[in-house]
């Protein structure tokens, strides 16, 4: 009698569509708004203190794994996909600085969408966007990075005074040649009467 393995049969998941990923994000995203202030704060305690009980050696292991995986995620995204992920996180990092310094929100996802440049080039210096993901560091934050700035800063992030430019663009008054100073000026200004016209103010 022919003796028969068991447990040899491999078993291969099927890859989940995207609406499958959105409705696991949407429950994750209202489990979480679910979780009292008292949950959340206990939960960040917790991850500092296992933070800081880490050894300096974990600590290098763990940022190696982070940037491994950042180029892992990075390289398997398109680009349509890494803008909208870009898109989705200046908007949620524009409503958590309008909240810290109390200005005016009122965008949804959309208005940052509609602000991005359609040939993915700065308006205001006319160099390419770059998209990368990952954390906050030099490896990922360049001249060409995607910021959104308000085009009349005392009214805030609304409908109508933003704008997508470049890093450089953005910070350009104290790091660019006056070339440069000159042709983000020219279009700067010709953006603030353009939003002054249109809100009335």
């Amino acid at each position: 009698m022919e003796q028969v393995e068991l447990f040899t049969v491999k078993i291969v998941r099927k890859p989940r569509t995207e609406e499958e990923k959105e409705k696991s994000r949407k429950s994750s995203r209202k489990w979480y708004a679910s979780r009292s202030e008292e949950h959340k704060q206990r939960d960040r305690e917790k991850k500092r203190e296992y933070q800081a009980s880490m050894s300096e050696e974990q600590k290098e292991k763990q940022k190696k794994w982070k940037r491994e995986y950042d180029k892992k995620r990075e390289a398997s995204l398109d680009l349509d996909q890494r803008r909208n992920r870009k898109i989705g996180y200046m908007y949620s990092s524009a409503r958590r600085r309008a909240k810290d310094k109390e200005l005016p929100f009122n965008l949804i996802k959309q208005d940052v969408a509609d602000a991005w440049p359609k040939d993915d080039y700065c308006p205001a210096l006319r160099i390419p966007l770059r998209i990368r993901i990952g954390n906050k560091t030099s490896a990922h934050i360049t001249d060409n990075s995607p910021n959104l700035d308000r085009i009349i800063p005392r009214l805030g992030y609304v409908k109508g005074n933003i704008a997508v430019v470049s890093k450089l663009a953005n910070g350009i008054m104290s790091s660019a040649r006056p070339s440069e100073v000159i042709k983000v000026g020219k279009w700067f200004d010709e953006k603030y009467y353009e939003v002054k016209d249109t809100l009335n103010v």
